[in-house]
């Protein structure tokens, strides 16, 4: 093997330890193979009848503004000065959906009880199947997309510590876990 190819083999098992993969070769050129490419999520995309519409309620319920956008989609997301995910609502047949979403929004807000009433007055209802649960609230947005509103920031915080300190409670006590 020649000094350049060596180097170049050499480069390649370095850089495969720095991305904390092997080393490899292309069997078909006997070179290092490339990393390999990765990406960021840009947007969520939500399929929908009505995309203004929906693109209006979920503005109004996070404070979002519509962004440029060359298709018959509606492309939403948080000001400059903020931060969250795109979404991308685009147009759909209405009669498509048929059963419950593979993916769904997870919303934190301050205070949960005053933003589900809010979600309640710009349009969402409450989702009959989780009536029962207590550490969110199931909600659906006007066309029937679920999103979950979490417990605040603050309960979440509260939570995470009591939970800590019954685990560090039965780990001095030697007790077994009853979750």
């Amino acid at each position: 093997m020649r000094l350049d190819q060596r180097l170049q083999l050499k480069a390649h098992e370095v850089a495969g330890r720095a991305f904390g993969g092997p080393s490899r070769l292309d069997p078909e050129m006997d070179q290092p193979m490339s990393a390999p490419e990765t990406a960021h999520i840009d947007s969520l995309t939500i399929d929908c009848a009505d995309p203004e519409r929906l693109a209006g309620f979920w503005c109004a319920l996070l404070g979002y503004e519509r962004k440029r956008n060359f298709t018959a989609s509606y492309r939403i997301g948080p000001s400059e000065d903020d931060h969250g995910p795109t979404l991308v609502l685009t147009p759909q047949d209405p009669g498509r959906k048929t059963g419950k979403n593979r993916l769904h929004l997870d919303l934190r807000p301050q205070d949960r009880d005053a933003f589900v009433a809010r979600a309640l007055c710009l349009g969402a209802s409450r989702v009959a199947w989780a009536a029962e649960i207590e550490k969110w609230t199931v909600l659906a947005d006007p066309e029937g997309n679920e999103f979950c509103v979490l417990q605040s920031a603050k309960d979440y915080v509260a939570f995470v510590a009591q939970r800590d300190a019954e685990q560090e409670f039965r780990v001095e006590s030697n007790e077994e876990p009853h979750d």
